[in-house]
């Protein structure tokens, strides 16, 4: 029998604001024997903090996105992010001039990760 809780993601969220226990937790059951499934019409009610509703709060967390991504998967997605900087960079300076908001926050949250898996190797190895 197995069972889980995102209390461990959500735990390490509020410490450090790493994250993909979840999508470990996921991979380690599809690699058992275990039946398991996904469905995207299961209601979860979940209360966010008013802190973490912040631009800050935001930038911080898909900042970290980028260094777990580095953590799991090594250097091959530091090399890609590495090479799509510099073009996520133009694209965010081009979509500015749209004026279209959810553009240009998606695009700056892309940056935000892109920039945190790049200087992931300095941050973990400070750590």
């Amino acid at each position: 029998e197995i069972s889980c809780s995102l209390v461990g993601s959500e735990m390490c969220i509020r410490d450090s604001l790493l994250s993909g226990e979840d999508n470990e937790f996921f991979c380690k059951v599809m690699g058992k024997v275990h039946l398991c499934g996904f469905t995207e019409f299961a209601p979860v009610k979940h209360y966010i903090a008013k802190e973490r509703m912040t631009v800050k709060w935001f930038t911080r967390r898909y900042f970290y996105e980028g260094i777990t991504q580095y953590h799991r998967f090594g250097i091959s997605e530091y090399l890609k992010n590495f090479l799509q900087l510099p073009l996520r960079i133009v694209r965010l300076c081009l979509v500015i001039f749209t004026f279209d908001k959810e553009k240009i926050v998606a695009r700056f949250f892309k940056v935000v990760m892109n920039i945190g898996t790049v200087l992931a190797p300095l941050i973990l190895t400070v750590r």
